[in-house]
């Protein structure tokens, strides 16, 4: 039993000073410097709230993925300067903003029309 622990003893003696702990770095980004753009307000355009549950919430009340398309094309449509923005509550699903804004380009509203908060 001890020429075996010997040889163990050996073994992790020759593992730790072959090892090599060099620290490896990882890529710099230089990030931008400048001014985050102020937060939207709903005064500057359509607000729509996901909340958890899959629900789409407008002024309260409860609508679903249809009746939001078409609120956001008659905006668009009566607003062209002004964005839709949608704000996620927490516990909202990405897929549920996924299908939104699928079904927002579907209708015809153009990249930047619709924000995300």
């Amino acid at each position: 039993m001890t020429p075996m622990l010997d040889i163990v003893f050996i073994l992790i003696i020759f593992f730790v000073v072959t090892a090599s702990f060099i620290q490896e770095r990882g890529l710099e980004v230089n990030r931008p410097q400048g001014i985050p753009p102020p937060p939207l307000t709903p005064q500057e355009g359509l607000l729509l709230h996901l909340a958890p549950g899959h629900r789409i919430l407008f002024r309260g009340y409860a609508i679903d993925v249809s009746a939001a398309t078409a609120l956001m094309k008659k905006f668009h449509v009566e607003h062209q300067d002004q964005v839709i923005l949608v704000k996620l509550q927490s516990g909202a699903k990405l897929g549920q903003l996924v299908d939104l804004l699928d079904h927002g380009r579907m209708a015809g509203l153009p990249v930047g029309s619709i924000a995300v908060q």
